[in-house]
């Protein structure tokens, strides 16, 4: 007996022993997604006017619409601004007329019309995503103030997180 248990112990030294298998594996995924903000304006060009007499008339023109299109993964706030307080001037007149920036409009839906301003103005708050904006234009005309020549008036739209 005490030679059984010898030889049997002695096999079992002998068979390797089986590991078990790693049945799972893991890790871990990090993402760090920074701000994404960004605007698009399109049809630039909706705000070239040229005025008739029934625009002097009328005291105003309207213009083309022109479309915002804002991509972020924050909400945001896009803001609008001239660049001046007025016209610049390019004409015979003199002295220059002064036409003030606020003489170009905007409005987004039915809202009402804004002048533009050097003092930025919200044109509306989005969510995240992707989001098209339209925006209708007007300028106001006067048989006095407006003689003869080009005015130009540069603006910007900016879009910010709020």
């Amino acid at each position: 007996m005490k030679r059984t248990l010898l030889t049997a112990l002695a096999l079992a030294l002998m068979i390797p022993s089986v590991a078990k298998a790693q049945t799972s594996a893991g890790g871990t995924v990090q993402l760090n997604v920074n701000q994404m903000l960004s605007i698009n304006y399109q049809n630039p060009n909706a705000v070239t006017f040229t005025p008739v007499q029934a625009d002097f008339d009328a005291g105003l023109i309207d213009g083309a619409t022109a479309e915002l299109r804002t991509k972020g993964n924050t909400p945001h706030e896009i803001l609008v601004s001239s660049n001046a307080a007025a016209f610049t001037y390019f004409g015979s007149v003199t002295p220059a007329p002064v036409k003030s920036s606020a003489d170009f409009q905007w409005k987004v839906g039915s809202g009402a019309y804004v002048g533009m301003s050097t003092t930025a103005a919200s044109v509306g708050t989005y969510n995240r995503g992707v989001n098209l904006t339209t925006v209708d234009y007007q300028l106001l005309l006067d048989y006095v103030a407006d003689p003869e020549g080009q005015y130009d008036l540069a603006y910007t739209y900016e879009v910010v997180p709020n």
